[in-house]
């Protein structure tokens, strides 16, 4: 390289300045060219002429330019020093951005194209919430970065933002892509029309929120508001594809992952990667989607955010109506680890685990007070909620209380071997209380058809919930109770058969056995329970308040190999 440096004259102080031969200048140079030893000379004078040093320094012994205080901007390039744009494949770029910048809404990067081999970007400083903020995009001009190496920003306030409606990002070709916000900040927030961000062959990316409430990316919180004026439904989603996605934020008042609500109330996150690392969870609202390995199979883990124990939460656009969608696994499948609460709000949740070794557990893990108001791992809550689980791959498990209600549907599907469902929070009888329930006209679908599958902990249908359980695998366990209730209220003088609980459990394959009571609690709620396999077992009691029938298998002699029981 022989033009390293460039001589420019600035008009704000009156003499020549020493600059990276990519600095903007404002004023003339002589317009000859100089030689090398010219430029050196010049370098001397101008040092000297003016007493400071230059703006972009270029260190040929690590091949890095350095900005400090300076800008790349097409819109805010209004100071000496500052460039429109800067693109050298080859060349390190490193901005320092702090607290001295005096550039009011200013910011490292914005409405520019960016083109290094590494990229660092430090503004870690408290400034006026614009000036420490890392790479911005708010105009009609797309923002695009790209390195070939890594790309560092440590920022205050959001690292990656777009707004204006316009504002549009694209990151790309990096091999590793670390964002850390230390105060409120995102570490990427689309209130524009997108942020793209790809990186090359066995790339990995990772952001993280360190101490402000806000998630590690998403849409800006401020959408909530669009419930109340529309002018708040801002964005339109944030893309991430990667060898490894690890996003966290640990002190977010929603989660990790937010997608709120959008323009036309249609805000999209997607993220793909073979390795996919959630720490805090996933909140969708406002007829948003956060869609997770939809062609890729890889492993999914997603862990509980410490303010409310859920992992995934979504929820009904409380002004359209629309319903929000948190999809794992979509098209192909693969391994899923969740630890904390799934929650549907009118809303919708689907899991494909076709990895051996998939869970949901709650948080809980003992029978503390905590452990008590953790326990619950799935709720399907209203008439538009459905969360569906199909669990493929062998020995996965579901830890934790499962509950549909007020016309919310639960469907779990396990078709691999030694599947097994049990409680996460234990206390003198657990048997009493129910490991899935269905009330308020809540359904509860349970089809296992693996072998050596196991359900330890009881089902309770009640005011016209409705479970269904099918165990078609051989040495099929289930190990608890069944009880129902009904609606109507007990002072009412008669009851309406619509009004029924009920519980419908099938067991057709080999050796099934069921060891609990079954109770029907009042009035006209009704179980049945079919050992139609062979060597169908029950131990335990069966009674009602009223009559019941039994039916017995008579291929076998012994009376407690029960082929139906119904309690109406």
């Amino acid at each position: 390289m022989n033009h390293i440096y460039k001589v420019v004259w600035s008009k704000a102080r009156n003499c020549y300045m020493a600059v990276s031969e990519i600095a903007k200048g404002h004023g003339k140079s002589s317009g000859k060219e100089k030689s090398g030893k010219m430029i050196l000379a010049s370098l001397a004078v101008a040092a000297l002429a003016c007493g400071t040093t230059a703006y972009a320094a270029y260190d040929p012994s690590t091949n890095t330019d350095t900005l400090t205080n300076r800008m790349i901007s097409t819109t805010r390039d209004n100071t000496e020093g500052d460039m429109h744009t800067y693109d050298h494949a080859d060349r390190n770029l490193v901005i320092n951005w702090n607290a001295q910048n005096g550039r009011g809404d200013g910011s490292a990067i914005r409405n520019a194209n960016v083109n290094a081999k590494n990229i660092t970007i430090n503004a870690d400083f408290e400034g006026n919430q614009w000036d420490d903020k890392g790479i911005i995009s708010d105009s009609n001009f797309e923002t695009n970065v790209t390195a070939s190496g890594d790309i560092t920003i440590r920022t205050h306030d959001d690292a990656v933002h777009t707004e204006n409606y316009n504002g549009k990002m694209t990151i790309d070709g990096f091999k590793n892509l670390n964002i850390t916000t230390t105060g409120a900040g995102f570490g990427v927030m689309d209130a524009g029309n997108g942020v793209f961000i790809n990186g090359g062959a066995g790339s990995t990316v990772n952001i993280s929120a360190l101490t402000g409430e806000r998630p590690a990316i998403g849409a800006s919180l401020n959408t909530e508001l669009a419930y109340y004026d529309p002018k708040y439904a801002m964005g339109t989603g944030i893309t991430i594809n990667a060898d490894k996605i690890i996003l966290s934020s640990p002190n977010a008042s929603v989660a990790s992952v937010y997608a709120g609500i959008g323009k036309n109330h249609d805000f999209k996150v997607n993220l793909n990667a073979k390795t996919v690392d959630l720490t805090d969870g996933i909140l969708a609202e406002g007829g948003s989607t956060v869609s997770i390995n939809p062609d890729i199979d890889g492993v999914v883990k997603i862990t509980s955010s410490k303010e409310n124990n859920s992992s995934i939460r979504a929820m009904v656009d409380k002004s359209t109506g629309k319903v929000s969608n948190v999809i794992i696994n979509g098209n192909k499948g693969g391994t899923a680890q969740v630890l904390g609460e799934i929650e549907a709000d009118d809303a919708s949740v689907y899991i494909n685990m076709t990895g051996a070794g998939s869970y949901i557990k709650s948080t809980a893990t003992g029978n503390t007070t905590e452990d008590r108001l953790a326990k619950d791992v799935l709720l399907a809550n209203g008439d538009k909620a459905k969360i569906k689980l199909d669990f493929s791959g062998n020995n996965s498990l579901i830890r934790g209380d499962m509950n549909a209600t007020d016309g919310g549907v639960l469907d779990i599907n396990a078709s691999g071997d030694n599947f097994s469902i049990a409680r996460s929070y234990t206390w003198d009888e657990p048997l009493r209380h129910g490991v899935l329930e269905a009330d308020r006209k809540g359904t509860a679908n349970l089809i296992l058809t693996g072998n050596h599958n196991r359900i330890d902990g009881s089902l309770k249908a009640y005011y016209n919930g409705q479970i269904n359980l099918k165990m078609s695998g051989n040495d099929a366990v289930f190990n608890g109770n069944m009880w129902t209730e009904i609606d109507t209220p007990k002072e009412s003088p008669q009851h309406s058969r619509d009004d029924n609980a009920a519980i419908r459990a099938e067991f057709s394959g080999k050796n099934a056995q069921m060891k609990g009571d079954i109770v029907s609690r009042e009035g006209h709620s009704q179980i049945t329970a079919d050992f139609s396999g062979e060597n169908g077992k029950l131990t335990g009691d069966a009674k009602a308040i009223g009559t019941f029938e039994m039916t017995y298998d008579s291929r076998y002699p012994d009376k407690r190999f029960i082929r139906s029981l119904t309690i109406p």
